[in-house]
């Protein structure tokens, strides 16, 4: 929000308010359907909105004036007077501390202030580093109130820009020296500019198609060296050769732009006349492309909704998803919010209704081929095994297996898999159905599993995915997902070929929450330095676990002489330990709390590990969960009285329904007798 444009606005606001983003106050209702005006607000010359929480300049020019929470985690604000932490905030209240501010931009979770004296402020969560300073857990509190960011000294700053997990604070770029920035604006991996002459410039993540550019008419650059300069390539791409970033600032074939607004994985682009055109991510129709859109908008359209077709567009808001972590519900942007004229509406959301548990599904992966890793195809079967045990049918269970240790010719036990010495119990048996086998296990195909994106996959190999491949979820689905093999920080080894990273697995589950394919999911793996693959989760509604701390191995149990390996993982072996023991079926009221607590030094010779802040509710919430939630089947079963009264009632109304039925054919047949017709003759005879 730039504050050097002033307009007294009539502020309207509509959609999900329970934690105070619409600034309305202690209202009985929170949602609000249709737009109305905010007295709070009346007068104000400026506003910005974040995830769940805005900012607005009152009509002084001077005071500011902020309202709902930091997605509810840490709370709002930090009240000096009575040493308490203000978790929401329901109408607005002036922010202590800032004076003579120019600019604000708000992000997710966060927000940005810069003064006249070219200093820059932030205030909010902090978890993705996005305060530009260090957010200690004692000092936790301080984080909530504007802190000035340490930058270089003599540095005066010229433009804040506030995204989703990251900040700006412009003074000078390389790429974009020369170009005379107008504005900047930040996606969730990406970023859009715009200059004074009109060019609409992007770079950063590109294959989500965020940046808008035709790829194939690209060429795409190897990863540089490390003594190179990564500057020299435009694109760089994955370890699978597929463009993934936009090094440089390119401009794209957009008329004469005046505003641009970049969302969490789309952007919007207003032209001089007045006319918007929309890219990148559209599973929620973010892209306003209509019903018809495709999930990837992936060149810059012209937005010809009738609603706006004949108006001339002057601005434009492109945001995100959001889930409340105590009323599941979606506010924030999920599409675009558009000014026509001098009117502002801000906080625009269709509001989803509240999601419920509604199945379980489970993605069990062995990601290590050869014989010697034969405990790691045991693991994943031992977890295959237990959670059909406890109810998950094999419909909603999704098996990656790379190789066929059943089979291999060292296995002194043929078409068996055992996970103990004892060879007590079988599991590979004759009911194991594997989804995915041998080179079908590859980073790719678990990536579009989990997201659903098979378009290009069906394409190339010609074929329809079958449903039996597929990962079919919804808003309602709690999804457990496990994975074993050979790893490192931050990345586990894809038969020994290939690897995906942390922050792989976070964006897939970011796109997985951006198109509602889960309520809630667990996310358990184990390999060496395990803790480390969920170190960069960013999306709301998941608890992950692992087996050991950074640094550390993860550790085989034991091994059949007979069989030659060892024959299953420590930590596993005593996960199952807890759901074979403890968790007896599908009404146990054993929680993660329980499972959690289990994981023991002395046992599992590494630091095992949970992450709850991610998880609506945090530890408390999570650690109530029953562990059936994840491991088994939703029981939906209504139980209805055999009642012989309303038996005999029914038998009563089917007499009548026949004897009337017998009285119609009866009159039918007499008014033809007395027309003396003869049917067979009639033209149209029945």
């Amino acid at each position: 929000m730039d504050l050097s444009v002033k307009y007294r606005l009539q502020v309207y606001v509509f959609g999900e308010g329970s934690s105070g983003e619409l600034g309305l106050g202690p209202v009985k209702s929170t949602e609000v359907k249709s737009p109305r005006v905010n007295p709070h607000l009346a007068g104000v010359v400026g506003v910005g909105t974040g995830g769940m929480h805005a900012i607005a300049l009152a009509a002084d020019n001077k005071t500011l004036l902020t309202w709902g929470n930091h997605n509810g985690v840490y709370g709002f604000t930090f009240d000096r007077q009575t040493g308490k932490i203000v978790r929401e905030q329901r109408e607005p209240m002036q922010i202590p501390g800032l004076k003579n501010i120019t600019q604000i931009s708000v992000g997710g979770n966060f927000a940005l202030a810069l003064d006249a004296d070219g200093q820059v402020f932030s205030w909010g969560c902090g978890e993705q580093n996005e305060l530009g300073h260090r957010v200690l857990e004692r000092r936790r509190a301080a984080a909530l109130l504007p802190t000035r960011v340490g930058l270089p000294k003599r540095t005066k700053i010229a433009s804040i820009h506030a995204a989703a997990n990251h900040s700006f604070a412009i003074e000078r770029v390389p790429s974009l020296e020369g170009m005379q920035m107008k504005m900047v604006a930040g996606g969730l991996h990406h970023s859009i500019g715009l200059t004074q002459s009109g060019d609409c410039l992007v770079w950063g993540r590109l294959d989500g198609f965020q940046s808008g550019l035709d790829l194939s008419s690209q060429q795409p650059q190897k990863l540089p060296p490390l003594d190179d300069d990564p500057a020299s390539k435009d694109i760089l791409v994955d370890s699978r050769g597929k463009p993934r970033i936009l090094v440089n600032a390119t401009a794209l074939p957009i008329p004469r732009c005046v505003y641009v607004a970049a969302g969490s994985d789309h952007n919007i682009a207003v032209t001089e006349e007045g006319r918007a055109y929309s890219w990148g991510f559209n599973a929620t129709y973010q892209c306003g492309q209509g019903p018809n859109g495709e999930d990837e908008i992936q060149t810059p359209r012209l937005m010809d909704g009738r609603a706006i077709r004949d108006q001339k567009i002057v601005w434009a808001g492109a945001g995100g998803q959001v889930k409340s972590p105590s009323h599941h519900t979606m506010h924030g942007f999920v599409g675009a919010l558009m000014l026509i004229s001098a009117l502002v509406a801000v906080l625009a959301s269709p509001t989803a209704a509240a999601t419920t548990h509604t199945s379980n599904w489970a993605v069990l992966v062995s990601t290590s081929r050869f014989w010697f890793n034969y405990r790691h195809l045991a693991n994943t079967l031992s977890l295959y095994r237990t959670v059909k045990r406890l109810g998950i049918p094999d419909s909603q269970i999704l098996l990656m297996l790379p190789d066929d240790m059943a089979c291999n010719p060292r296995n002194a036990f043929p078409g068996t898999v055992y996970s103990n010495s004892n060879r007590a119990l079988d599991l590979y048996g004759e009911n194991v159905e594997v989804d995915y086998r041998g080179y079908e296990v590859t980073v790719e195909n678990f990536i579009r599993l989990l997201t659903d994106r098979w378009g290009d996959a069906a394409a190339d190999a010609g074929v329809h995915v079958p449903s039996s491949k597929r990962l079919l979820t919804d808003e309602g689905s709690n999804i457990l997902i496990y994975m074993t093999g050979h790893g490192g920080s931050e990345f586990l080894k894809f038969q020994d070929s290939e690897e995906i990273s942390s922050w792989d697995l976070a964006d897939a589950f970011a796109q997985m929450h951006e198109k509602r394919r889960y309520n809630e999911l667990l996310f358990m793996i184990d390999t060496c330095q395990a803790n480390t693959m969920y170190r960069h989760f960013y999306s709301p509604g998941l608890l992950a676990t692992g087996s050991s701390e950074e640094d550390e191995s993860s550790y085989s149990h034991h091994a059949d002489n007979d069989v030659g390996v060892a024959v299953i993982d420590r930590w596993t072996y005593y996960v199952l330990d807890f759901l074979e023991t403890q968790v007896t079926g599908p009404t146990s009221e054993k929680t993660l709390g329980d499972l959690f607590d289990s994981y023991d030094f002395e046992k599992v010779h590494s630091n095992a590990g949970v992450r709850w802040d991610l998880f609506p509710g945090g530890e408390h919430a999570g650690r109530n969960r029953r562990v059936v939630d994840f491991f088994g089947n939703v029981q939906s079963v209504e139980v209805q009285q055999n009642n012989t009264r309303d038996l005999l009632e029914l038998r009563h109304d089917l007499e009548v329904l026949r004897r009337l039925a017998d009285e119609y054919y009866a009159a039918a047949a007499a008014a033809e007798e007395g027309n003396g017709t003869d049917q067979s003759s009639a033209p149209y005879g029945h």
